[in-house]
């Protein structure tokens, strides 16, 4: 078997979605001429096309409509990036206007009217990657001007949803993007990349709107998506660095991968609670499949060709979960052998579905080789206080040796559990590089600030290098 990584994650408070007023409609980017989007402008690459424009139809994509008419000197630019207001009644998006080649915030109803900007901006740089707060009152945004961040840095600012009383929420001199909200407003996901020759591994971070109590909120190379939470904030969906899906169930703690490598997650439905929307491809063609995450093997319902992909309109299902869960996942995170992109055709076909069943059965069954098997990752909203471990090597005849003070020197019955504090990522890397061959067991937890703890698995995972 191939060597993994295991997966921890502690997801903690999660509320319910602010509802909508109107059916389900999807925003979209479209450079088609033949829509009816603008002059043909020359391209980079290929035949010159048409500005984006912002277009909404009905999630299957009939009925379509233009919104906005983007204009550019360069194709591939105009009207980006469109993002729903909660109650699914407006648009903001990235414009980039002739004579600009940054791009500035705006704001549209989904009818196309009361267009209006939210942001000024400049020559080279501009405003991008907004992020509702989930009552709608604030915009979070990135900016790279230069008179507040300085050259090779962008800042993470709010404003209202008229575009008044921007405030800073990042002072460091680094480059910053937003992946969104916590789905109780109080906090904001940022990933954080430091502005030198040689960057460091990028940090997520956790922070208040007021950009205080900045915290770590994810402990990971390898998520490169998401947390994405579900509408009614019962489930939350991740993407890793090998093109993994893995969906985690907020109300029972159970999480795990539901699709082979090469599909990644695009948004969940909205109108949904459970139902997911991921990404394949087939060469260069995009495939949307939708997956039901309370299937025990959820089977993809491939969409028609031609379906929208972008941002759903808010639906406000009233299923909430009112009290904040910890939540402890230990999964095969990603198939370190996997290179080079998916292979072509239908990913749950042949021997792809037989990879994931095998993996899954692996997992289940504890079995793993390698030290990669001992590496934890964390994704923990509300800051990360701590990770803890339980570690033992088999000495044979039910015995196993703990690890305790950074030797394995704790004797007991092998299934027991004595966690030790992990310390960080780094550290715990190169501990577990030391070690000597064997089979280990191995069971992670982590106490957030707050001081909750992640459920420990009953079972642990079983990993041999």
């Amino acid at each position: 078997m191939r060597p993994r990584s295991w997966l921890l994650l502690a997801a903690l408070s999660v509320l319910a979605a602010p509802a909508s007023a109107d059916a389900r409609l999807v925003a979209y980017v479209s450079d088609s001429c033949e829509q009816g989007g603008g002059e043909p402008r020359p391209a980079f690459f290929g035949p010159p096309r048409c500005p984006g424009s912002i277009w909404v139809a009905n999630a299957d994509g009939t009925a379509a409509r233009r919104v906005t008419k983007g204009s550019s000197e360069f194709a591939g630019s105009g009207d980006t990036n469109p993002i729903w207001s909660p109650d699914g009644t407006r648009l903001v998006f990235e414009r980039v206007a002739p004579g600009s080649r940054g791009p500035r915030l705006w704001s549209v109803r989904h009818d196309g009217t009361d267009a209006r900007a939210l942001t000024g901006g400049g020559e080279y740089y501009g405003d991008y990657n907004a992020a509702f707060s989930p009552d709608g009152s604030r915009i979070a945004f990135v900016s790279n001007r230069p008179e507040t961040t300085g050259n090779g840095s962008s800042t993470v600012f709010t404003m209202t949803p008229g575009g008044t009383d921007v405030r800073p929420v990042t002072t460091r001199y680094a480059s910053h993007g937003i992946t969104g909200w916590t789905p109780d407003g109080r906090r904001i996901i940022i990933t954080r990349q430091e502005a030198t020759l040689e960057p460091p591994p990028g940090e997520w971070l956790s922070v208040a709107p007021d950009g205080s109590e900045e915290r770590i909120a994810v402990v990971s190379r390898e998520i490169t998506r998401g947390p994405l939470f579900s509408p009614d904030g019962t489930h939350m969906a991740i993407g890793t660095a090998g093109l993994t899906t893995y969906v985690a169930d907020l109300r029972t703690g159970l999480g795990r991968q539901i699709a082979p490598p090469g599909i990644f997650p695009d948004r969940w439905r909205s109108d949904r609670a459970a139902t997911l929307r991921v990404q394949g491809f087939d060469g260069s063609e995009e495939h949307l499949y939708d997956l039901d995450y309370t299937k025990p093997d959820p089977r993809p319902v491939r969409q028609p060709a031609g379906t929208p992909t972008g941002p759903e309109q808010p639906a406000g299902i009233a299923a909430p979960v009112a009290t904040p869960l910890p939540l402890a996942v230990a999964d095969a995170l990603l198939d370190s052998d996997f290179e080079g992109g998916p292979a072509p055709g239908d990913p749950w076909a042949g021997s792809a579905t037989r990879s994931r069943r095998a993996a899954a059965a692996g997992a289940a069954d504890g079995a793993d080789d390698g030290a990669d098997g001992l590496r934890y990752t964390v994704v923990a909203p509300r800051g990360v206080r701590t990770v803890r471990v339980s570690l033992a090597r088999r000495a044979g005849r039910g015995r196993c040796r703990y690890l305790d003070h950074g030797r394995l020197r704790l004797a007991d019955r092998c299934g027991r559990i004595h966690l030790r504090r992990a310390g960080s990522a780094r550290a715990w890397g190169a501990r577990i590089a030391s070690l000597p061959h064997g089979t280990y067991e191995v069971r992670f937890q982590v106490v957030d600030t707050r001081g909750r703890r992640s459920r420990v698995p009953r079972r642990p995972a079983v990993v041999r290098i």
